[in-house]
């Protein structure tokens, strides 16, 4: 098996000493002791080991992710493989390589007399792709080659040092969990609280599975596709007449280019030819003896023979060159195009006003071929990218709906909310197709296409999402891991937000709770202040609007202030100002005692 990388960060709030024992016992262990020996088990997969996990652990949230973990140092980590073991994701604190097979141990982790009494002593191995095992491996300053201790681990000679860059783990537990969910389904939905990755890892998890088909190269028509699908007409046929290189065109010579063959199919207009013409019409020169028909915008550059041949006027060549010079140069060397990830996704967000029309089809207002006012047809993202995938089988292509559940999902999906499900897309034993009401064409959801979509559970429970939209979706949930947050100046942020989720899960619900992607750019004091007023405290004081006394509950005394209100405004106000009501304003604190707070806070 080809040697891989793992990354295992300490699970313990020790983690001086789960780094420390790591180098004298020359081990890594997950813990979850409960379990027993994994041998006794006889596990085929995670799911094995999850069920094990879940019996053992009744109250866990989450027993995948123990199973994961497990089987990842049971089965998956192997004797070659290089481990980064580190207090964060953007960290090394020590890198080694196994070197035996997996031993179950029931003596507790004791370093210097000291034992580390947590359940859960690392977390989840992270199964790094795109870093290079023999690369990571001589810059750690590994043990030389010959030189061979037998236990689970060898450390390195030597802890990396600082000027080793981080590295991003690609993909992350997440988007391995991801790919395995878009193996049985076509249909995901993450939801979680603000701040827990959601976006984030829909990005990623796009990256890796579209990845592997950006490779191909581009045929031409494809490659003058790509160049030309944003173009206006005027554009498309300025390129027809200007990569070619003929100095004078009729209309149906335009119409017959290879530039106007591969964009008329991407406007789905009738009268081709009298479009062609009234274009050509509408930005002719001003000066033109030639066009009866007054041009109407800019820019001028066309003009017309008395025999009805089209060509450029000088300035019209030198417009081409300036503002189309890139397309131009592309069309001319289409080799020079690659596949961009767009080619095979679509993002939209869904928000209360957001509409059929607008996602499947509908009609808008068109100015045709003589200006008059008319209403065509025009497709929505979700037909678009339904069929581009059905032209092109052959390549994978995802549908991101972010913010799913703040749209009405029977106005915006209507009829074709049944057609998202896997046993009824084209060519699955169910297939169901409908006939649109717009267009009156005949339409269906191809298998190649996943819909992956994110919702904010602080707007929405999951509990309240429309019925039909649950039963036709895999969810994955996103909870906050304050794990992979640092300790900033002496203040423990895991331990920081694990307290505030605490309070307001007691205080609310889990589904408000605080994402640790709120605190992950705080790396120092400044960072720290600005995450803290400025994304935390803004967010809480809106889950606790109008209630000052919980708010201050969650936060402290040290950042939740009674407002003060001297007694000329008292004498003021008179009446109005009731006395009894408690009224309370966010201390902004300085350094030190800002610090202190905080420390307070995540002890």
């Amino acid at each position: 098996m080809e040697k891989r990388v793992w990354r295992l960060i300490p699970h313990h709030e020790r983690r001086d000493l789960a780094l420390e024992w790591i180098r004298s016992a020359k081990r890594i262990a997950i813990g979850w002791g409960k379990i027993g020996d994994l041998d006794l088990i006889s596990p085929r997969s995670s799911q094995d080991i999850s069920n094990a996990v879940d019996r053992h652990y009744p109250t866990l949230k989450n027993a995948s992710n123990g199973g994961r973990s497990l089987w990842n140092l049971y089965h998956e980590m192997q004797k070659g493989d290089l481990v980064i073991v580190s207090g964060s994701k953007k960290s090394r604190e020590l890198v080694v390589e196994i070197a035996g097979d997996y031993e179950y141990s029931d003596e507790a982790l004791t370093v210097n007399g000291e034992t580390l009494s947590a359940e859960y002593y690392f977390h989840r191995p992270v199964l790094i792709s795109d870093l290079n095992p023999d690369t990571l491996w001589a810059e750690a300053g590994g043990i030389p080659a010959g030189q061979s201790v037998y236990q689970t681990l060898i450390p390195c000679a030597k802890p990396l040092s600082d000027e080793i860059p981080a590295v991003e783990d690609k993909p992350i537990a997440m988007i391995e969990h991801l790919m395995s969910v878009a193996k049985r389904t076509r249909n995901i939905l993450l939801f979680g609280p603000p701040g827990t990755g959601k976006t984030y890892n829909v990005r990623k998890f796009a990256d890796t599975f579209l990845g592997p088909q950006m490779q191909a190269p581009l045929s031409e028509p494809e490659s003058r596709s790509r160049i030309l699908e944003r173009l206006t007409w005027w554009q498309a046929i300025a390129l027809a007449m200007a990569v070619n290189g003929k100095d004078k065109w009729k209309v149906q010579e335009i119409e017959a280019s290879d530039v106007m063959t591969d964009f008329i199919p991407l406007n789905n207009s009738a009268k081709v030819r009298n479009i062609i013409r009234r274009t050509l019409q509408n930005h002719t020169s001003l000066e033109s003896e030639n066009v009866n028909a007054k041009p109407i915008m800019g820019p001028f550059i066309f003009d017309q023979t008395p025999s009805a041949e089209w060509y450029f006027t000088e300035a019209g060549k030198q417009s081409v060159e300036k503002n189309l010079g890139k397309e131009l140069e592309l069309l001319r060397n289409p080799q020079h195009i690659q596949r961009e990830i767009g080619d095979f996704m679509e993002f939209v967000t869904f928000h209360q006003s957001f509409a059929y029309e607008e996602f499947v089809e509908g009609l808008k207002p068109e100015s045709d071929e003589e200006g008059q006012m008319r209403y065509e047809v025009k497709d929505g993202v979700f037909k678009r990218i339904c069929r581009r995938a059905q032209a092109d089988p052959d390549n994978k292509y995802l549908l991101i709906i972010d913010e799913i559940n703040r749209a009405n999902i029977a106005k915006v999906l209507g009829e074709l909310i049944t057609l998202i499900e896997d046993d009824k897309r084209l060519g699955e034993d169910n297939e169901i197709t409908v006939t649109l009401p717009y267009s009156q064409q005949k339409f269906g959801v191809p298998p190649n296409l996943t819909i992956l979509g994110t919702m904010n559970t602080a707007d929405r429970s999951i509990a309240l999402l429309d019925l039909a939209l649950r039963r036709r979706f895999t969810f994955v949930e996103m909870m906050p891991e304050p794990l992979l947050l640092p300790t900033v100046e002496g203040v423990n942020l895991a331990a920081l937000l694990n307290n505030l989720n605490k309070r307001i899960t007691a205080l609310l619900d889990p589904d408000h709770q605080i994402g640790h992607s709120y605190l992950m750019s705080a790396e120092d004091l400044e960072g720290l202040h600005f995450a803290w007023y400025h994304r935390v405290v803004p967010l809480l004081k809106e889950y606790f609007y109008n209630d000052g006394e919980r708010l201050r509950a969650v936060l402290g005394n040290d950042f939740v202030k009674p407002q003060s209100v001297d007694a000329a405004t008292r004498i003021a106000l008179g009446d109005f100002y009731d006395g009894d009501t408690p009224r309370f304003e966010i201390a902004d604190l300085k350094e030190e005692q800002f610090l202190g707070a905080l420390r307070a806070l995540s002890s």
